[in-house]
């Protein structure tokens, strides 16, 4: 792990708790004598821009220009600030408006993950997320199509090889539409086939912004989402700084209300106790939490920590820059087959090939409402061919990234990278010596 990186940390954490910047942060960016150090701080920056976070480490960031004497500067990024504040606040008016009226048609919604999370931080605006993820019950999926078009939103419905429909709006932006909590190839790789959604029995939660009120998951069962949809995303590929804060934040807030019983069961069930254990460790070690803040955890020696969040800062926000880091995901996937009760080698390879046939297939011809959906000036049949060259940029990025390929390598056939995310992960029981 990086200094930059480390900094980083720093900088989100005291931006997301709403506390001023210590004076001995403040000493990392700014001397007396020499001024502020502008190419540290733009080293670090680029960091928070890989880590799709810039938008809350702005508020420290400012701290630091106005407590070193750059009111002109702080200026610039309080403006920058405030008109996140005002981008968010609309969205989240739009979001409530179609909540509100799936309601009205019977269709419960619930905000899952990034904006129903936002409300733990001290600028809630500043938590950005790339869309909005709404659950809604599987048999109401058509009339939430229809309630959605009536609001103006685009939507590319839900395929087989999917969990939720991809919607588009030019206020609300890009919005999520699930019918599951997990695609069902994740929960056969990672979660040894376990259903969520029959097992959510939990009243829902609540949660307020801007004096809105938004539904979501009770408070244990988010907690259980939230953690294994973090553990997906870094088995996949990688996690981000954003999720760690996420969950130490949420672990903190809930710690008396959890079912604690109920939570450790299934991280001890499906052998992830371990990367709980680093992420709180984490918090304690870098992000200034409190041993005792949190709920029980086993603290995990600093150099397994540093080492956890290097393959995060070397994956970029949920591994962006990985080159290819769905090899590791596939050939990890291999090894929970070989060595697993409920899934089988062979089935697992078959699977693998007939998803990834379509994905290659959806990549290269989408459907007409997933063109518009992506691009809505598609809708001009004219442009329509435009969209799709972009379209295909597109399903070239991803065959590049190695994303639509089937082949599944040995672990001695992964680059040097993805062969120390194994050691990683054995380090993190995640994976037994004996299985590899």
């Amino acid at each position: 792990m990086t200094k930059d990186f480390l900094l980083l940390i720093r900088l989100f954490s005291f931006s997301a708790k709403g506390e001023p910047v210590s004076d001995e942060l403040l000493g990392e960016f700014f001397d007396g004598d020499k001024g502020i150090d502008a190419e540290k701080l733009r080293r670090v920056y680029a960091a928070a821009m890989i880590q799709n976070c810039s938008a809350m480490t702005d508020i420290a960031v400012q701290d630091i220009l106005v407590k070193s004497g750059y009111e002109e500067e702080a200026s610039r990024y309080l403006k920058r600030i405030k008109l996140q504040i005002m981008s968010s606040s609309a969205v989240s008016g739009q979001i409530h408006e179609l909540v509100t009226q799936l309601e009205k048609k019977g269709i419960e919604a619930k905000i899952l993950k990034g904006m129903s999370l936002s409300y733990l931080y001290a600028i809630p605006e500043c938590r950005t997320s790339c869309d909005t993820d709404i659950l809604i019950p599987k048999s109401k999926e058509n009339s939430a199509y229809e309630v959605m078009r009536e609001l103006g939103y685009k939507i590319a419905p839900r395929t087989e090889y999917s969990h939720h429909a991809t919607c588009t709006h030019p206020k609300a932006g890009a919005v999520e539409l699930h019918t599951d909590l997990f695609f069902e190839r994740i929960t056969d790789v990672i979660f040894d086939k376990e259903d969520f959604n029959k097992k959510l029995s939990e009243s829902c939660g609540s949660f307020l912004i801007n004096g809105l009120a938004f539904k979501t998951l009770g408070v244990t069962e988010n907690l259980i989402y939230i953690t294994l949809h973090m553990i997906q995303h870094f088995i996949r590929s990688g996690t981000s700084v954003r999720q760690l804060y996420d969950l130490l934040i949420y672990c903190k807030t809930y710690k008396a209300e959890v079912d604690q019983k109920e939570y450790f069961s299934y991280l001890e069930r499906f052998s992830y106790t371990g990367i709980y254990n680093a992420v709180m460790s984490c918090g304690v070690e870098y992000f200034g939490f409190e041993e005792d803040e949190l709920m029980r955890f086993e603290r995990l020696s600093k150099d397994v920590v540093d080492e956890f969040l290097t393959d995060i800062e070397n994956g970029g926000w949920i591994g962006k820059r990985r080159d290819d880091g769905y090899a590791f995901f596939r050939a990890y996937g291999n090894l929970k087959a070989k060595n697993s009760n409920t899934l089988d080698e062979k089935q697992y390879k078959k699977e693998l090939k007939k998803y990834q046939r379509n994905r290659m297939i959806s990549s290269v011809f989408p459907d007409k409402e997933r063109l518009i959906a992506k691009f809505p000036y598609a809708e001009n049949p004219l442009l329509r061919p435009f969209a799709w060259f972009s379209w295909l940029g597109y399903g070239f990025s991803l065959l590049r990234q190695g994303e639509l390929s089937s082949d599944v390598k040995d672990e001695g056939e992964l680059s040097e990278s993805d062969k120390k995310r194994f050691s990683l992960f054995e380090k993190l029981d995640m994976i037994d010596s004996e299985d590899r």
